[in-house]
């Protein structure tokens, strides 16, 4: 019989855990700490705030946050002055903490821990800390993003080829690192959505900012950076249909909005604490991914797909890559006019095996699900590190 492998703990060194919207770098260690040890190491704080932690107990979150019996949070404070603007004293401060990490957090069972990292910039701070397996979280098309410096390329590409195990959010994406490395594998994308569905059975409020806005209303929920939100499309989707009410929810850019001159019927509501979300779904009759379609977006597997489906409600997106396997349950548009054209079509549909569809694939996109497919593929190749 074959000897079970208990895991190791897990080190993910990221910055996202604390992000307003909440994903990938804040669910997946949550979910993995009701199975192991995990501690989250962000990278170190400024001095100066540092020292207003230290020594007038305020500035800020607290360096050391116990989730729960299983998760820490570890944010390091400065050191020395400049040590975030001088690279040099940046670099030391990361090395000190990386290399005493172990001896301040006690680790799960006797092997060395795993390290997580979704951002390939992370792997300069790894060297000195003891670990069985890096793990690389692609969720993204990182290369093709203008937010990645060259700098960030070509840390990709080292730690594309060093890693042990690559994941990906996509097939799109499994493809391109497979070609760097044969440990790569597809694990998908999930939502929160255990708690959507429950909520969505309620009775839910409708949201003050909503109360005023006409119905029938054409929602999306997201981020919307310039990059991958096709802002003109909303543009000229409400310029035709002039008795919807397109309602986007989410981080938007202000100022590029400003220079776009949107008719009335189109709301701009800002960012809602993810526990808020399905007050929202609930009042949409007709779901949007209006994201421009590029090297970027189609590597892309939104979650927000998966916040969609368990509604059951329609869903209008334009032509990504990584919606293809979901054709069948999602109006996908090739230009603006057949994505008007699909917006009427959905509002009419009362489809409900399709219906059904949509909630059975939700229900089973959870992160729980995600995590037992990567904790496979990491039993598999924990005994040749160990």
């Amino acid at each position: 019989m074959k000897e079970k492998i208990n895991l190791p703990t897990l080190i993910f060194i990221e910055e996202g855990f604390d992000w307003q919207i909440k994903g990938n770098r804040h669910y997946i260690p949550l979910e993995w700490s009701k199975k192991t040890k995990v501690i989250v190491l962000t990278t170190h704080q400024p001095f100066l705030r540092s020292i207003s932690q230290l020594l007038l107990k305020s500035g800020g979150q607290k360096f050391v946050e116990n989730i729960n019996k299983n998760l820490t949070i570890f944010r390091p404070p400065g050191l020395i002055p400049f040590n975030k603007t001088v690279k040099l004293l940046n670099n030391l401060v990361d090395f000190f903490w990386g290399r005493i990490l172990l001896s301040i957090f006690p680790t799960a069972g006797k092997m060395k821990p795993i390290i997580w990292l979704f951002d390939p910039v992370d792997y300069k701070r790894i060297s000195n800390i003891a670990h069985s397996l890096v793990i690389y979280h692609v969720v993204d098309n990182y290369t093709k993003s203008p937010d990645t410096p060259p700098s960030s390329i070509k840390d990709d590409k080292v730690l594309s080829e060093k890693a042990d195990i690559i994941f990906t959010s996509s097939v799109y994406l499994q493809e391109i690192y497979r070609k760097r490395n044969e440990n790569t594998f597809y694990i998908g994308n999930a939502s929160d959505t255990e708690y959507l569905i429950k909520q969505l059975k309620k009775e839910l409020p409708v949201p003050e900012d909503l109360k005023s806005i006409p119905q029938p209303i054409a929602g999306f929920i997201g981020n919307m950076q310039k990059y991958r939100f096709d802002y003109k499309l909303i543009k000229y989707l409400s310029e035709r249909l002039t008795d919807v009410s397109f309602v986007m929810v989410g981080p938007y850019d202000k100022n590029y909005t400003g220079e776009i001159k949107y008719p009335g019927n189109v709301f701009f509501l800002g960012f809602k604490h993810h526990k808020l979300i399905p007050d929202y779904l609930k009042q949409f009759a007709v779901l949007l991914i209006p994201y421009l379609t590029n090297e970027f977006t189609n590597a892309m597997l939104p979650l927000k797909l998966f916040d969609y489906f368990t509604t059951g409600k329609d869903i209008v997106s334009t032509n990504l890559e990584t919606l293809k396997p979901y054709n069948n349950l999602v109006y996908v548009s090739h230009n603006g006019k057949q994505f008007e054209n699909n917006i009427l079509k959905a509002f009419k549909e009362n489809n409900k095996d399709i219906s059904r569809d949509r909630i059975k694939i939700g229900s089973g996109s959870t992160w729980l699900n995600l995590i037992e497919k990567s904790e496979r593929i990491i039993f598999s190749l924990l005994p040749h590190k160990s």
